[in-house]
Formats: C-alpha cells, sequence, structure tokens
C-alpha cells in the first residue's frame, strides 16, 4: 500500500547543514497556516555549536558565489569550517579564493 498524506499533514525534516533559525521561522509559517506538521531534526548541533561559538564576524555561505571578498578586508585571520555534508569541492574553491585573494 503506497504511503498518503493528508492536504493538512506535511512532514518536515531539517537537514544537518540547513539554517536553524530559517528552518524554525518554516515550521512557524507552516503551522500558523493550519498545517499539522511533523518535524524530523537532524541538525549535528556539534557544527551548531560551533557557528554558535564563532565570532561576531562570521559570514554564511553555501558556495563561492556567495562569499564577498570586501567583507575581509578588516581582519587579520580568517577561519573556515563546514558541515560533514558540505562537498569538498566547494570547501576547497573558498580556500583556494581566501589564500588567493586574503
Amino acid at each position: 500500500m503506497p504511503f498518503s498524506l493528508s492536504a493538512a499533514e506535511i512532514y518536515a525534516e531539517l537537514q544537518t547543514t540547513y539554517n536553524y533559525i530559517k528552518f524554525k521561522d518554516l515550521v512557524e509559517i507552516i503551522s500558523k497556516k493550519g498545517y499539522d506538521i511533523t518535524v524530523l531534526d537532524t541538525i549535528c548541533y556539534a557544527v551548531k555549536r560551533l557557528a554558535d561559538h564563532a565570532c561576531n564576524n562570521t559570514y554564511y555561505i553555501q558556495t563561492l558565489d556567495d562569499f564577498d571578498m570586501n567583507q575581509l578586508r578588516s581582519v587579520e585571520t580568517v577561519g573556515i569550517t563546514a558541515g560533514a555534508s558540505t562537498p569538498n569541492k566547494i570547501i576547497e574553491e573558498v580556500q583556494n579564493n581566501v589564500r588567493i585573494n586574503f
């Protein structure tokens, strides 16, 4: 028998690298619209704690296109962190860009 949902049921799963605040806001919007939403939270809290304790000058990027080198003009040190599911190609692109331009 195939799995089916009624029109008022929604299931949401939080990916480990997704922005938790945005996810929480989305769940709230869906709930306010009257949907019965079930949330499966799979966020990696080790990564979340790292991000929460990072310095105030933290920039969340998903790809090199999101990266603005002008943001780094006033700093002396740059740290790069990534979630476990971030593709190596993206991490390497950002690292190489920082090394070349910083």
